[in-house]
């Protein structure tokens, strides 16, 4: 009875959320992961790659909430991430048109 009531709750949430343009059909797939020096981003939507101008992308540390924010990146291309305190980040990539995906990762 609980799963049910999660599940729907869950549905309920991503209804909401649809609704308000906050779910896109963006894949976000990050390697290597862990990572040391470069992150690669793949972004997709809907299987294929994304062929936007550039994004955002946004690491906050799961840990101590610092957000680092970096700007104007294009889909497939590195990202120094050496400069990032060791630790769990939450990465959040958004598109020109304020579509977003994200994904966790582990700065070594």
């Amino acid at each position: 009875m609980l799963n049910d009531f999660s599940l729907r709750s869950n549905n309920i949430a991503q209804e909401v959320k649809k609704n308000n343009n906050t779910i896109s059909d963006l894949q976000l797939s990050i390697f290597p992961n862990p990572s040391f020096e470069n992150l690669n981003l793949d972004i997709k939507r809907n299987n294929h790659p994304e062929n936007i101008q550039s994004y955002t992308v946004i690491f906050k540390n799961l840990i101590t909430n610092k957000t680092t924010i970096k700007q104007n990146y294009f889909p497939n291309s590195l990202i120094d991430v050496s400069n990032l305190e060791l630790g769990q980040y939450f990465v959040e990539v958004i598109n020109t048109k304020g579509e977003k995906a994200g994904s966790n990762f582990i700065k070594l």
